[in-house]
């Protein structure tokens, strides 16, 4: 007697397998660090309304700056789509120029962010409101560096011929990665600098 054969596995189930698991992992991420992002305009418009003196006397608010930023930041929403397309259609070299203007635009960003902290003229133990304003920068600060990391590694996989047309879910976790930094950042303007002007 002959013992049965084994079917082998279909060619595109261990991909389709590891999509779902990047796609499961940064949906995960995302959620976390968008329900850390409710919690803190949560606690920021609780700590405004109970207060009549929400800012320290030190505090400079500097909006230009902020919006500065701001625009830094959709302008790598786009320049990181541009990548994941370049990496899709196989044109290496936009993707690697979309890449470094992203990375500057991120890099701006963090810069920008350091700026508004040292000019700010408050520290994390001034009042609840410095607790805050710190909290909302430091938050940020750590997404666009994730951000940044995911697109190094991308760069790094697609120099290495890992991530083409046919396996582009690592670039495509990145641009998620760095549109949930986007996204988080517009919220802390809008509540921090743009809807409640201190």
């Amino acid at each position: 007697m002959t013992a049965p054969m084994l079917a082998l596995p279909a060619a595109g189930e261990d991909r389709s397998r590891y999509l779902s698991a990047t796609r499961l992992g940064v949906l995960m991420y995302a959620i976390a660090m968008g329900m850390a992002e409710v919690g803190l305009v949560g606690a920021y418009l609780a700590v405004r309304h109970s207060s009549s003196k929400f800012t320290p006397g030190p505090y400079h608010e500097n909006n230009y700056q902020a919006t500065m930023i701001t625009v830094a930041m959709i302008l790598a929403a786009v320049t990181v789509e541009w990548f994941v397309w370049a990496v899709r259609t196989r044109e290496r070299r936009q993707a690697m120029f979309a890449a470094a203007l992203t990375a500057l635009f991120g890099i701006g960003f963090l810069n920008g962010l350091t700026y508004l902290l040292r000019t700010s003229r408050i520290g994390p133990g001034n009042s609840p409101f410095a607790a805050l304003f710190w909290s909302f920068m430091v938050f940020n600060a750590v997404l666009a560096v994730i951000g940044l990391g995911a697109l190094f590694i991308s760069v790094l996989r697609v120099q290495g011929g890992q991530a083409s047309l046919a396996e582009p879910h690592t670039v495509r976790a990145a641009g998620w990665l760095w549109q949930l930094a986007v996204v988080c950042w517009l919220v802390t303007w809008f509540y921090v600098f743009f809807l409640y002007k201190n």
